[in-house]
């Protein structure tokens, strides 16, 4: 009898296939690590290089549902449709018949932003498709928790050299760098996403004799006194709220195991005090009542000033906006200062979406962020949750609810690794987990 041919009849094993999604989501955590590195991936070549990767990752994901012989099955979201729904609006924003109304007022600037918006969808849709077990969600925050308290470590080395001028190694002549980018603002929005999920793995034991929660509690503490040391007013406020919001959802917890709780909110109060006592309390008065502008650019280029303007700019074009990345240069006719200080940020993440989505595109992003917290206060609520996972969301809501406060005063969501952080933590904390196939 003759064989049947090798490649059209033997199908792949189900080994084959676990080891295709796991080396996506392998993937995804070395584009996370990789992403602060070079300034929190702002200049165009790392953008670039963030673009290709999550494309890639989707490709190989894409080989993984070719090669399974079962019938596809796809997980799918709102988050993904919220997702979807701006992709269409910024679509809208590019139509070269479209009324000048809606139409982005530059559409290179726009197709810009919407591949970004696209990769960062994808590596959300790749997160929920392949993060699906205990076991990987646990693996995946860890290591990002454990690589954060790196990358905190090297900044309070960098701080305590002196190096003030130096951001991922190499010295900038005009910026405020700390650690490995180029802002103390936008360290401080990373941190404030990472720390509460250190904190988190720091508190829960998975069994007597877990010596691994030391590790946590190390990157815990030098996350937060990176942080502090960061002199970041907005990152510090976002700290003493994620801190709230950690404590207060810990507190669920509390009756199932009290020790264990304890004794990681008592973390807490250790990482405020060394912070407090290594940079002192001389500077950290001095840098609340600090102004980055005297009182006259103020005036012009203060929050305050910039607010007022991009609402003006808002009120312009109030349905779609002014497309997608378009701020930096739709703001100028809006400038009233003398043009000395170039404006290429709103310091308010929400402004900013208003003024480059319109009335719609801010609506479809608040309706995300409304089903992201829903979505997340239901799972607590599920007692059925293994304890561990309840605790790894715990941490990513708590890092979302610091980043979502930080962005009132800042723009870290316009920041590519920060805001890949922010669709990790997004993602992690929506993923459904798949107890019938633990590994």
């Amino acid at each position: 009898m003759k064989s049947p041919p090798f490649s059209s009849q033997i199908p792949p094993s189900g080994f084959q296939l676990s080891f295709l999604d796991v080396g996506v989501a392998s993937g995804i955590l070395l584009l996370a690590c990789w992403s602060p590195l070079p300034f929190g991936s702002v200049e165009g070549w790392a953008r670039g290089i963030l673009h290709f990767c999550a494309f890639l990752l989707l490709a190989v994901w894409s080989v993984r549902l070719v090669l399974d012989r079962q019938p596809i099955r796809v997980r799918l979201n709102p988050g993904v449709y919220f997702l979807g729904a701006v992709l269409v609006v910024v679509g809208i924003q590019l139509l070269p018949f479209a009324p000048a109304s809606i139409r982005s007022i530059d559409p290179f600037l726009t197709y810009l932003g919407f591949l970004h918006l696209l990769s960062l969808g994808v590596i959300y849709f790749l997160v929920i498709n392949t993060v699906t077990t205990r076991e990987r969600l646990r693996l995946a925050v860890s290591a990002l928790a454990l690589w954060g308290g790196v990358i905190a470590l090297y900044a309070v080395i960098q701080h305590f050299m002196g190096q003030g001028q130096y951001a991922a190694l190499r010295k900038l002549s005009v910026a405020a760098p700390f650690g490995t980018f180029v802002n103390r603002n936008h360290f401080a929005g990373f941190a404030e996403m990472i720390a509460p999920i250190a904190l988190a793995l720091a508190t829960f034991r998975r069994s007597k004799g877990d010596d691994t929660r030391i590790f946590f509690a190390i990157a815990g503490i030098l996350i937060f006194l990176a942080l502090i040391l960061s002199g970041s007013r907005g990152g510090w406020l976002a700290a003493v709220i994620l801190v709230v919001c950690f404590a207060s959802l810990a507190t669920r917890e509390w009756k199932q195991s009290p020790q264990i709780t304890a004794g990681g909110l008592l973390l807490i109060p250790v990482m405020v005090g060394m912070g407090v006592w290594w940079m002192g309390v001389e500077p950290l008065a001095a840098r609340l009542n600090a102004n980055d502008q005297d009182t006259a650019q103020l005036k012009e280029i203060g929050r305050f000033a910039i607010w007022k303007n991009t609402m003006s700019l808002v009120r312009e074009r109030p349905v779609l906006g002014t497309g997608l990345g378009t701020y930096e240069i739709a703001y100028p006719r809006w400038d009233r200062s003398d043009g000395r200080f170039r404006v290429e940020q709103a310091h308010n993440d929400y402004l900013q979406s208003l003024a480059e989505l319109g009335v719609v595109g801010g609506a479809i992003v608040l309706g995300f962020l409304g089903w992201l917290f829903y979505r997340m206060w239901k799972g607590f609520h599920d007692r059925t949750t293994p304890s561990q996972v309840r605790w790894i969301r715990i941490g990513c809501l708590s890092g979302c609810v610091g980043l979502l406060v930080h962005s009132f005063v800042d723009f870290n969501l316009q920041i590519p690794s920060n805001a890949l952080y922010f669709v990790l933590l997004v993602g992690f904390a929506t993923t459904e987990i798949d107890s019938a196939h633990e590994e």
